[in-house]
């Protein structure tokens, strides 16, 4: 092994951070285990946080790679784990999600994918001013219907009336001139559905 490739999406509010730590000694210590280009940001928790002051995952980024070297590692087995910490004082739309995790080598790639799963995510950001996005995910091939609705039950917008493949899709719901307010996220496909709240401050 020697590259561990991660596809991943987080939002980190202040306060909040994550890394990944890489073992060989069977878990009895870990390192930090740092991403080509380095970890774009620095936690900034409180003092008794085992992540304060280390480089990390900050803020909030969209879907993307980060590649990790583990050629010091060859020939040895390892084990990864992904750490994440909160001083408590952010807000309650922290998250980091992981697409998949993927072991390559120069002369094999052992990847395992964590499976779709029939979701609609949490809008970000939410409350939400002008735009949100919308992440779902839908475990095979079919129609899918993605709507917004007001708290009287009627219907704002259509984003998705069509098939989609498999895996997870993202979609952008511009609300220019949206009157402030709760709003409904219901995603149907056959006889499921799922349905999320999203709040829009009009400003």
């Amino acid at each position: 092994v020697q590259t561990l490739v991660v596809e991943h999406e987080a939002s980190f509010e202040i306060g909040s951070a994550g890394l990944i730590e890489v073992s060989d000694d069977d878990g009895q210590t870990w390192q930090d285990l740092e991403p080509e280009g380095g970890y774009p940001g620095v936690a900034r928790l409180t003092p008794d946080s085992p992540l304060d002051d280390r480089p990390a995952f900050t803020g909030s980024f969209f879907r993307q790679q980060s590649s990790f070297d583990l050629g010091a590692f060859s020939g040895r087995q390892i084990q990864v784990r992904f750490v994440g910490a909160t001083d408590g004082e952010g807000g309650t739309a922290n998250h980091w999600r992981l697409f998949s995790v993927e072991f390559r080598s120069q002369t094999e790639q052992d990847a395992f994918e964590t499976e779709p799963d029939f979701e609609l995510q949490p809008a970000f950001p939410n409350p939400f001013s002008g735009r949100t996005r919308l992440s779902l995910s839908v475990p095979e091939p079919g129609h899918v219907v993605l709507r917004i609705h007001d708290a009287l039950g009627r219907e704002v917008t259509t984003l998705v009336d069509r098939v989609l493949e498999a895996g997870s899709h993202a979609f952008t719901f511009e609300a220019p001139g949206l009157p402030a307010g709760v709003y409904f996220v219901r995603l149907q496909s056959g006889s499921r559905q799922s349905v999320r709240t999203i709040v829009h401050s009009g400003r």
